[in-house]
């Protein structure tokens, strides 16, 4: 047995190629990817497990809306891993709202239920029937009260309403 044993690892060591060849041609093996490791290396880095998850979201106090998050965690042949979120809102019956989103937060105010979606590098907030209430995009926001939010437009912060009138001006360095 370690005869055998001691052949796997040398064949492995002598001749790494042809076992990363045939980990390519086997499907459920590794994948090869363009992603290379932070040291800089330049050995290619393989896919060797993909876990998939989906879970639904359900917003505190809110019967009318709910999310579904789809979790993709690839694992790499250099030990890193890449996590990739993507949401989609739903209304209660079955209708979308908005899909292909890295995060949403539900907020309500006056009965009116508003949502605070991540999505294509930049954060704007929607009503209930996914109409874009901000004009910017900015970089988050951040609920302070049910009628403010905390934003940051251009590495500054200011404070806005719901209806993304300027309470306190975005211009400072901290808030």
């Amino acid at each position: 047995m370690k005869k055998l044993l001691c052949l796997v690892v040398m064949i492995i060591v002598l001749f790494p190629s042809a076992i990363s060849a045939s980990c390519k041609t086997h499907h459920s093996q590794a994948h090869h990817s363009n992603y290379h490791s932070s040291s800089g290396s330049s050995n290619p880095v393989y896919l060797v497990n993909k876990e998939m998850k989906q879970e639904q979201v359900k917003f505190q106090n809110c019967d009318e809306h709910y999310a579904v998050q789809d979790t993709t965690i690839n694992y790499f042949s250099d030990g890193s891993k890449r996590t990739y979120v993507n949401s989609t809102l739903y209304k209660s019956d079955g209708t979308i709202l908005v899909s292909d989103c890295r995060k949403i937060e539900h907020l309500i105010y006056n009965d009116k239920h508003y949502f605070i979606v991540y999505k294509n590098n930049g954060a704007q907030l929607l009503d209930d029937t996914s109409a874009q209430i901000t004009v910017r995009k900015y970089s988050s926001i951040q609920s302070l009260l049910p009628n403010r939010l905390l934003v940051k437009y251009n590495k500054k912060f200011g404070i806005i309403d719901l209806s993304e009138q300027v309470i306190v001006p975005i211009k400072y360095q901290k808030l």
